[in-house]
């Protein structure tokens, strides 16, 4: 609005229509449950209450207290439609917090040895 009322005052422009909003219903913003265990599980840092809370406010969520303790209840931004799980609550976090401060810990798995199919086995003969 005021954009247009500048251009009308300094550029002589003319208001054509009115403001048409395409979405004059605000979306529906569900709370999303989080708990602490599981944001230090999946982020693999040892995060105080105090520290999540504070980061996901200065996101803009709304975050009360949940059931449990450590728990809550976050509700994201009219401006966040990208947050609908608690993983993304969880990425978020782990962003502000720095992706840098983020241990890295190596990935450990049995690995065992496939058994060769007999066609592979044939081309191993021949190359020795």
């Amino acid at each position: 609005m005021r954009a247009a009322q500048l251009l009308q005052e300094l550029a002589g422009a003319s208001i054509a229509s009115a403001v048409n909003d395409s979405q004059s219903v605000a979306p529906i913003i569900a709370p999303i449950a989080l708990d602490l265990g599981y944001v230090r599980s999946l982020s693999g840092v040892d995060f105080t209450a105090e520290r999540v809370v504070k980061l996901l406010e200065g996101l803009g969520c709304t975050v009360k207290s949940g059931t449990a303790p450590d728990s809550w209840l976050v509700t994201p931004p009219s401006h966040r439609s990208d947050l609908h799980i608690p993983e993304e609550l969880i990425e978020e976090v782990a962003r502000l917090h720095g992706y840098d401060a983020v241990p890295v810990q190596p990935l450990t798995a049995p690995l065992e040895p496939q058994p060769q199919e007999p066609v592979w086995q044939l081309g191993n003969l021949v190359m020795q």
